[in-house]
Parts: structure tokens; C-alpha cells; sequence
């Protein structure tokens, strides 16, 4: 179904008549789903996430008993928002990152923790589905993302369905100040459309510009690190990177070792049904392990503990 001009929202459980919904005309809900999808399967296919552990929606869109639907109109969510959320993509676990310290929202009935009558559903801050205390949510900005496990460096991802902008409100601000309008401080990054913002996160994976961490023993929280820029653990990252490629994740060098051999098929590429994930599951954490006892070195020599020397 194209939804570049209107969407309509799958017909009730209660048997009410199907909403007609107008969005914005560079709004294609299809569109936003189909690019999250394509990130989060590759995604799926590296180290952090499992394939089991993306929702999809069914093709009309979940029903009104799978997802929070009272709760969404008390905070404010309109039909084209609504239409969105049973419609996205969904990550299921609550200690893997689909991107630097950052989980997917996930619209479930099971979403807010407590009863409505135990606090006022109208402040979105305060049930952790909005970055700003004090504010409501803006009319057609859906919330995709939130920090991981509250952690502060996570990015909210603030989908327009007003336009299919998608705005990545992150711990920093990442355009000049004058450009905030007065009153949105949640968009502190430019706003870009969401199919970009995605098909971009997916280049980056498969780069290798972010490479996805498996946990480390006794440690079930995943994480992601950038490749480049990365200071004094910058040796780490290279060296994340260089295990990607050995265990044969896609990339120039796997090209040419297919061509060589006779393997490689243009109509097949890039593919990843090369990669060696277990194997490369196991080095990372090897590699995590030295890297942390690398970390516990560089404190001690950095705050070496106190000595006291006992009176006379």
C-alpha cells in the first residue's frame, strides 16, 4: 500500500469503521517501515540482536488490544500517530542497543509500568516516552527510541509523520543554537528524513563504521562503538573492525578473496551469508576482556590509591 499521501489505519477490534488518515505529502509510512526493517536485520545479522528478536507487524497492523491505545490518546497521539506505532518495527530485548546506548520503544500494552490512576499520563517525560520534563509530545512526532537502561548517552529518535523528517535528539547538541526554535529543544540535531537517517545507519554497518558488541561474561548488556574517534580506546576499535573482516563480514577484502576462488556473484553482493558469527561473537569478547583489563591498568596508573604512612 503507498502511503505517500494518505494512510489508513486498520479496521478496529471493536468493529469501527477504518479512520481516514491525511499525512503530510513526503510522508510514507511504508516507507519509514521498510528502511528500520532493513537496519534492524542487519543488525540482527551481526553480534548484538538476534533475528528472533525483531516484531514485525502483521500486514494490517497490530490491533487495538496488542498496543496501549488509551494510554497514547491520553498523551496526546493522533490517528496518523497511532497508525505509526501498529505499523513499526519492534526490537524485543531490554539489553541489546540498536544504536550507541539506545533502544527501540515498543508499543505494547505492557509499556507503562503502572496503573494511569498512579500518576498523569499527560507528561510524557515522566513515563519515559519523552527526553524533556515538562513538555507534551508535538502534534505527529511519534518516539522510536529511548535511552538504553536510562543510560544518558542514549538518542531519542523523534519521527515527524507531519513530514517523514526524523529528528536524533541525543545528549548534545549538534547544531547551532540559534537554530532551536524557542520551546523545541528537542531538536537539537537537524532533522533529516527517517529513510535516510536509516539507510544511513545500515551503511554504517556494513562499513564497518559501527561495529556491534556482544557482552562480555557476566556482563549481559551489549554495546556498539564507533570505529573512528575513539581516543585512547581508539586501538580497541581497530582492532573490533579488524575481526569483522577476518571472520569474513563483507567488505573489499572478502570481495576479493571470493573472485579469486570463483565464488562471487555481482547479483549476491553485498551478502553476509559469509560471515562467521559465532566465531566472530567469541574473538570480540576475547578481545573485550583485554580491553578491560586494559581499563582497570590505565585507572590505576592514572589515580594510583593512597598511601598513608602509619604515626610514629
Amino acid at each position: 500500500m503507498n502511503t505517500t499521501n494518505r494512510t489508513t489505519i486498520a479496521m478496529s477490534t471493536d468493529g469501527a469503521p477504518t479512520p481516514d488518515i491525511t499525512a503530510g505529502p513526503a510522508y510514507d509510512r511504508d516507507a519509514v517501515v521498510a528502511s528500520m526493517t532493513r537496519y534492524y536485520t542487519l543488525l540482527s545479522k551481526m553480534v548484538s540482536i538476534n533475528p528472533a528478536d525483531i516484531e514485525l507487524a502483521p500486514k494490517k497492523g497490530r490491533h487495538d488490544d496488542e498496543i496501549p491505545l488509551e494510554a497514547l490518546r491520553l498523551l496526546g497521539f493522533s490517528d496518523s500517530m497511532i497508525d505509526f506505532v501498529r505499523h513499526a518495527p519492534f526490537v524485543g530485548s531490554n539489553d541489546r542497543p540498536v544504536y550507541y546506548s539506545t533502544s527501540t520503544l515498543n508499543y505494547y500494552r505492557h509499556l507503562f509500568n503502572y496503573p494511569e490512576e498512579e500518576y498523569q499520563l499527560d507528561d510524557p517525560h515522566m513515563v519515559e516516552m519523552w527526553p524533556l520534563p515538562d513538555q507534551r509530545i508535538p502534534e505527529g512526532i511519534v518516539p522510536l527510541s529511548r535511552p538504553l537502561q536510562g543510560d544518558d548517552r542514549g538518542t531519542w529518535w523523534l519521527l515527524d509523520t507531519n513530514n517523514g523528517e526524523l529528528t536524533a535528539h541525543g545528549p548534545y547538541l549538534e547544531r547551532p543554537p540559534e537554530e532551536v526554535p524557542e520551546g523545541e529543544e528537542w531538536r537539537s540535531a537537524r532533522p533529516v528524513t527517517a529513510t535516510a537517517y536509516f539507510d544511513g545507519l545500515y551503511d554504517d554497518l556494513m562499513s564497518l563504521r559501527i561495529v556491534p558488541l556482544p557482552g562480555k561474561p557476566r556482563d549481559v548488556t551489549r554495546d556498539m562503538w564507533p570505529t573512528e574517534g575513539m581516543g585512547d580506546r581508539q586501538r580497541w576499535a581497530d582492532e573490533a573492525k579488524k575481526i569483522y573482516i577476518a571472520c569474513r563480514w563483507p567488505t573489499a577484502q572478502l570481495k576479493s578473496e571470493l573472485e579469486v576462488r570463483n565464488l562471487y556473484d555481482p547479483c549476491d553482493w553485498p551478502t553476509v551469508r559469509w560471515f562467521q558469527r559465532a566465531k566472530c561473537r567469541r574473538l570480540l569478547i576475547e578481545m573485550l576482556e583485554r580491553c578491560s583489563a586494559w581499563e582497570k591498568e590505565e585507572r590505576t596508573r592514572r589515580f594510583p590509591p593512597s598511601t598513608h604512612e602509619n604515626p610514629p
